[in-house]
């Protein structure tokens, strides 16, 4: 029986020059920071730029820094399904942030009716020197 020992060289990666992937993070922080200087004006052109910047950088830090760039194939099978279901979850949040609040039918914050009303008083009454 021949005994096969793991050794931490047997599993080494291949060297990453961590200092180049921070300055290309410092490099897109600041190209973010100047382009939502120029791009005040447009909204959507804004957000947009902005976006991409970040999901190019979360894609560099889960690449490198979390060392997904080394995990075998399977990897993926966890990361796919999970941004699929990210993205059902931000669609099915959509209508409630889409919807237009002005239509609702709720007291002001100004309006102190609510904590005024007898039903109000009454209500706290039973429940709180009835117990």
């Amino acid at each position: 029986m021949s005994d096969h020992h793991t050794t931490a060289s047997d599993h080494d990666h291949p060297h990453v020059n961590y200092m180049k992937i921070f300055f290309i993070l410092l490099f897109m922080t600041v190209a973010e920071y100047f382009y939502a200087m120029l791009a005040q004006e447009h909204f959507a052109l804004l957000v947009l730029g902005l976006m991409a910047m970040a999901l190019f950088k979360a894609a560099l830090v889960g690449y490198f820094f979390m060392h997904i760039k080394f995990e075998g194939r399977w990897v993926f099978a966890l990361i796919v399904p999970a941004c699929i279901l990210a993205m059902i979850a931000v669609a099915a949040l959509i209508p409630d942030i889409a919807r237009d609040r002005s239509k609702d039918d709720f007291s002001s914050p100004d309006d102190d009716s609510a904590f005024s009303s007898p039903a109000s008083s009454n209500w706290l009454e039973t429940k709180v020197l009835r117990s």
